[in-house]
């Protein structure tokens, strides 16, 4: 099964999403990480490289292309798409089973996210939107929860476990999350494995 992360907007979470599903899942299976994004600060492949062993395998997919072999020999593919690159975007939805369209709380990361689930819901795609960094109480918190829960295009659903800010998130790239760590992204792999 192939696992896409996905969304125009950087910083919604994309990579810290696609790090910590990887793995939750790891715990249950055999999991290659995939990103598309190499050379940037803070992609995929930098955070296996200084997690070091023990963090899922995680390969390139060079220009965004995804080879039949990328998810050979795993239970999981998890692939973690640039921003700003429409083409990889298109290639990471194409290739997926299941696609999650992170975003935070602010509105240009909810407005670029209603961008992308328009243009999958406009190609009869489906996918669920995931509210990461939501800090309880707030209005801007209220505010995304509503309009997402309202708002979305056909096909596209808002997914009812929203991703916390916690600090923990904030100093954990380079590591491998401890499974107290993970939440909620123990839920979504577990939803995931009865899918």
């Amino acid at each position: 099964m192939i696992i896409s992360v996905v969304n125009l907007k950087g910083g919604v979470g994309k990579t810290t999403t696609a790090a910590c599903i990887a793995v939750a899942l790891s715990a249950v299976g055999t999991v290659r990480g995939i990103d598309s994004d190499p050379q940037s600060e803070g992609s995929l492949t930098g955070w296996a490289r200084a997690a070091g062993p023990g963090f899922p395998d995680t390969v390139t997919a060079v220009g965004g292309r995804l080879t039949p072999a990328m998810s050979d020999g795993v239970d999981w593919a998890v692939f973690d798409a640039p921003p700003s690159d429409p083409m990889t975007l298109s290639r990471a939805i194409d290739a997926a089973d299941v696609v999650f369209i992170p975003t935070t709380p602010s509105h240009a990361d909810l407005s670029r996210t209603f961008e992308v689930a328009d243009l999958l819901s406009n190609q009869g795609i489906t996918a669920n939107v995931l509210l990461t960094a939501a800090q309880a109480g707030t209005i801007a918190t209220r505010q995304a929860i509503g309009t997402l829960t309202a708002d979305l295009p056909d096909g596209i659903t808002f997914y009812e476990h929203v991703v916390p800010f916690r600090q923990h998130f904030l100093t954990m790239y380079g590591t491998i999350p401890k499974p107290n760590q993970l939440h909620p992204y123990d839920l979504i792999v577990r939803e995931i494995q009865e899918s």
